[in-house]
C-alpha cells in the first residue's frame, strides 16, 4: 500500500544513491593520499582509515536502529546530511586528534546511509519486486562509488591537492540530499491525497 509506485521508487533512490556514494567514494579511496600529502605518516594515515572503517561497523547498526525510530527515509536524509557536513572538512582539519574524530563521524554516517538505501528500498517495494529493486539501487551505487574515485583523482589533478576533490563530494552529497527531501515530500503529498480521498 505504498503511494509511491514500485518502479517510481526505484528511480528517485537509484538517483539519490548516484550522488551519495560518489560523496562517501572520496573520503574512502583518497584519505591516505590527502593524509600523506600533508606531511602525515604512512602508519597515521592507515590508522585514520581503520578508524573510518571500523566506525562504519557500527554506523551499519546504528543507521538500522535509527531506521526503525525515525522511519527508513527519515534515517537515510539524517545520514546523508551527516556524511555531507563531514566529508568537506577532511582537506582543513590539521590536528591529528580533529582527524580521528572527524574520520570516525564520516565512518558512522556514511555507513549508516549504506544500511539507510537497502532498507528503503525494501521497506517501498513489494517482495516480488525487492530482488530486482535492491539489485538496480546497488548498480547505482556501485556507479558512484566508481565516479567518486574517479573525481576526486581528476580534480587532485587538475589542481594539485585534494581541496577541489573533497569540495565536490560535498556538493554531490548536497544534490543527494536534495533529491531526498523532494522524494519525500511526494511520499507525503501523495499520502495526504489518499487520506483525503479515503475519509
Amino acid at each position: 500500500d505504498f503511494p509511491v509506485s514500485e518502479k517510481e521508487v526505484v528511480t528517485w533512490i537509484s538517483v539519490a544513491v548516484i550522488f551519495c556514494c560518489i560523496c562517501m567514494s572520496v573520503p574512502i579511496v583518497h584519505l591516505v593520499p590527502l593524509l600523506t600529502d600533508a606531511n602525515f605518516t604512512l602508519e597515521f594515515a592507515t590508522s585514520v582509515l581503520m578508524v573510518l572503517m571500523f566506525c562504519g561497523a557500527f554506523g551499519r547498526i546504528l543507521g538500522g536502529m535509527l531506521g526503525d525510530i525515525i522511519g527508513a527515509l527519515p534515517a537515510y536524509i539524517l545520514m546523508s546530511l551527516g556524511q555531507t557536513v563531514s566529508v568537506i572538512w577532511f582537506p582543513h582539519i590539521s590536528t591529528p586528534v580533529g582527524i580521528y574524530l572527524l574520520a570516525a563521524f564520516f565512518g558512522f554516517t556514511y555507513s549508516g546511509v549504506m544500511s539507510s538505501i537497502l532498507v528503503c528500498t525494501r521497506v517501498m517495494v513489494s517482495a516480488k519486486f525487492a530482488a530486482r529493486a535492491m539489485s538496480l539501487t546497488s548498480f547505482f551505487g556501485w556507479t558512484g562509488m566508481g565516479l567518486g574515485g574517479f573525481f576526486g583523482g581528476y580534480f587532485f589533478d587538475l589542481y594539485g591537492d585534494y581541496v577541489w576533490s573533497f569540495a565536490f563530494a560535498g556538493i554531490m552529497g548536497l544534490l543527494n540530499v536534495l533529491v531526498l527531501l523532494q522524494f519525500w515530500s511526494r511520499i507525503r503529498t501523495l499520502e495526504k491525497k489518499r487520506k483525503h480521498y479515503l475519509s
